[in-house]
């Protein structure tokens, strides 16, 4: 009896851990060099696969000609959940903020952090083969707000 509990739950952590994985192998669409471009500034966010359980990433915004923000995230699979970590040096005292995803498709995926200020949560889906919508939401003085931004693939 101890051996079919013990074979079970060997094969229920590999499950876990190959979904987890196939997870992460599916958002190869999120991969390379992505602009969204306004009158007023440009945001350049990049993604590349670092291992096979950690997609890195980065953004930064220019306005004119200096960098006005930049931000260093990751996606990563650790203990057989999915979690995108963002760090901002100019917020959170430069600490690393994790949002754990809550849903996920071939074509885009979700992370939630209910208690962070702003945003509570992160999303991004793909629209074509060159274009990609991010999104960020939450709780703003008691009200939801919502901003997309519309990236094209420059690299």
């Amino acid at each position: 009896m101890k051996f079919i509990v013990l074979t079970i739950t060997i094969c229920a952590a590999f499950i876990t851990n190959v979904n987890a994985q196939s997870e992460l192998d599916k958002l190869n669409w999120m991969l390379g060099t992505w602009q969204y471009k306004t009158t007023n500034y440009n945001i350049i966010e990049g993604w590349k696969i670092n291992n096979d359980s950690t997609l890195i990433g980065y953004s930064y915004t220019i306005a004119g000609k200096d960098t006005v923000s930049s931000e260093q995230t990751e996606i990563i699979k650790k203990n057989h959940k999915i979690i995108f970590n963002a760090t901002v040096k100019e917020q959170n005292q430069s600490a690393t903020i994790p949002f754990l995803m809550y849903a996920f498709s071939n074509d885009s995926i979700a992370f939630e952090n209910t208690l962070h200020d702003f945003p509570q949560r992160i999303g991004y889906k793909k629209l074509t083969n060159t274009k990609i919508c991010a999104s960020i939401e939450g709780l703003i003085e008691g009200r939801n707000k919502r901003r997309s931004f519309y990236y094209e693939k420059v690299k």
